[in-house]
């Protein structure tokens, strides 16, 4: 039923669910805060760095699994 393929997504959508979390929250703050204000600021900064994070997680999933993607 469950293939290594199947293993290797579920733990790279282990490692992305705080990031994305975090940018879901940040996303939020922002939209709550003046566009001109620190905390605005600080939200969006925070949700970039989680985007980065995610980022960084696809592409190690992407090298340590060649010829595949997650939907493959």
């Amino acid at each position: 039923m469950t293939t290594d393929r199947h293993l290797a997504v579920m733990a790279l959508m282990n490692e992305i669910e705080a990031p994305a979390k975090t940018y879901r929250h940040c996303v939020r703050r922002a939209a709550a805060a003046h566009t001109d204000s620190a905390e605005y600021d600080r939200a969006v900064e925070r949700g970039n760095a989680a985007l980065d994070d995610i980022e960084a997680a696809a592409r190690r999933w992407v090298a340590s699994h060649p010829g595949q993607t997650p939907a493959t």
